[in-house]
This record gives C-alpha cells, sequence and structure tokens, in this order.
C-alpha cells in the first residue's frame, strides 16, 4: 500500500520524521508503505522503498526524557492571591549528564514553596515604595536561600510590579536552559539517544533505520541545536556520539526543528557521526 494510501492513521509527527529522514539520506522521492500493528515480519512503522528499490524498515518515535511537559510552564502565570504583586522568576536547571531534571509538577512545587518568600519581601521591603524599585541582589540571595533544591535549582528575580488585569497576583515562571548547555556539551544527547536505540532495540520490532524526535525542553534538544550551530571543531563532547551503540540499527537520525530547519544528528554503523541544519520541504 502505498503513501497516498496510508494502512493506518499516520499522525503529523511521524510524516514529518519521514520527510526528514528522507531528506537526509538523499531519497526525497522514496516510497513510503506504512504499515498496519502486528503486520508479518516485525512491528516497525513504515517500509522505505528507495530510489534503487532497495526496501529498509524504519521505526519512527520520540523522546522527551520524561519532560515533553515542561515547555508548557514556560511563561505560565501562576495565580497566588497571597502575593500583593505580579512576580516574574526565572529558573535555570542545574544538570549533570541530565540528571535532576525539572518536570512541570515540579515547577509548580516550587512556586508553592516561594510564595512565603516573595510574601515576605512585599511584606518586609516593598511597603509603600514601587514594587519595581527592588534591590536584586537582596531578594535573589533570599529566594536562593528559601528553596529547598538549591543543589539543583538556580532562581533569579526578573521583574516585580503592581498587578493589573493582564498579570494578576502571582508568579510568572520562565524556564532557562539547563546550565550545562552553555558549554556546547553533548551528554544528554548522547544519554537521550542511547536511551532510544536501547528501549526499540529491545523490542525487536525488526527495523534496521530508527528516527525519532528530540522534544525535551531545554536538554538534548537544544544540546543537539547548539550542537549543528558550533564553529569548534571538533565540537566539545563530540567523543560521546562515537561511543553511542547503535545495537541492532545500521541507521540512527535524532532531529529537533530549530525555526524554519531541523538540527539533526546522524548515526550510521559504517561512518563517523554527522551532524547540521537541514531544511526539509
Amino acid at each position: 500500500m502505498s503513501a497516498s494510501e496510508p494502512a493506518r492513521t499516520i499522525s503529523p509527527q511521524e510524516r514529518e520524521a519521514i520527510r526528514v529522514l528522507k531528506t537526509i539520506v538523499g531519497q526525497e522521492s522514496a516510497r513510503v508503505n506504512w504499515r498496519l500493528p502486528g503486520s508479518d515480519g516485525g512491528n516497525y512503522d513504515a517500509d522505505l522503498v528507495l530510489a534503487n528499490g532497495v526496501t529498509v524498515a524504519v521505526e519512527v518515535t520520540s523522546s522527551d526524557g520524561g519532560r515533553r511537559n515542561l515547555a508548557s510552564t514556560h511563561r505560565r502565570h501562576y495565580k497566588k492571591p497571597a502575593t500583593k504583586n505580579a512576580w516574574t522568576i526565572e529558573i535555570k536547571p542545574l544538570s549533570v549528564h541530565g540528571e535532576d531534571m525539572l518536570n512541570s509538577q515540579e515547577v509548580k512545587q516550587i512556586v508553592e514553596e516561594i510564595v512565603p518568600t516573595l510574601r515576605k519581601i512585599e511584606r518586609e521591603y516593598q511597603t509603600g515604595i514601587d514594587p519595581r524599585l527592588y534591590d536584586p541582589n537582596l531578594y535573589n540571595s533570599l529566594l536562593q536561600r528559601e528553596i529547598k533544591r538549591n543543589a539543583h535549582l538556580k532562581l533569579r528575580v526578573r521583574e516585580s510590579r503592581h498587578p493589573d488585569t493582564e498579570r494578576p497576583p502571582g508568579i510568572t515562571v520562565e524556564i532557562l536552559p539547563i546550565a550545562a548547555l552553555q558549554f556546547d556539551n553533548t551528554d544528554i544527547l548522547a544519554k537521550r539517544t542511547q536511551e532510544v536505540i536501547d528501549c526499540k532495540s529491545d523490542k525487536d520490532q525488526g527495523a534496521k533505520w530508527l528516527v525519532f524526535l528530540l522534544c525535551d525542553y531545554g536538554a538534548g534538544a537544544e544540546q543537539l541545536r547548539e550542537l549543528c550551530k558550533t564553529d569548534r571543531d571538533p565540537p566539545n563532547g563530540v567523543e560521546r556520539l562515537c561511543e553511542i551503540d547503535l545495537k541492532s540499527f545500521d541507521k540512527v537520525v535524532a532531529y529537533a526543528g530549530d525555526g524554519g530547519n531541523y538540527a539533526v544528528l546522524v548515526l550510521d554503523a559504517c561512518a563517523s557521526p554527522n551532524y547540521g541544519l537541514w531544511e526539509v520541504e
């Protein structure tokens, strides 16, 4: 069955993944045969028929590292009537090799924890003055001292202002990229990629190529974008990518959106890792 007559409902993400894969391997005209679950020969997603007639079994997936929902907290406003002002707080996770990552529930808990500190600042330091005239060193010292997760987080007051109809009393959260990402590392990218390969290889679905979307907010996906834009040759940490075990796969493609393009990592059993920004039609 051809791509124009899908054997099952194909998600937009699956279609995107195949478009990325076809572009990366230079097979834009390749035919795609989507497979029904439980089809003979393995439970992979699609057969890609290349221009030379060779058919490749392809598995399509995604990896959020358990953190996809973290994106929903970025710039989210939490109404907190206990506070007088509208606060904006920056949260920068501090992580080593992808450990101690945040999720949306933990962000919510952090907001609850800092409300008493912000109320204390309002009561003891902002009474009778414009809340925008704050001492950032004082406020941020108080805030960082009070938060229980200070070993894994850096908090900073970005703004304090009188509430209005658009921004009622409470806290707006700004989630910043993980601190380690500022050094052009690949530790989380390599970790996420190996996890996806291990998971799919263990399932033994019959695919020889694996393509997956990295959608772990501010983590492996961000490292992939930074890797593809670096001017260093070779980039710092690239040796980790050479150590990734492809297990049962001949080719693995990891990608993440980057504006109108895609940041892509290509791992091949017979070649060194390749990476870069691609425009995909």
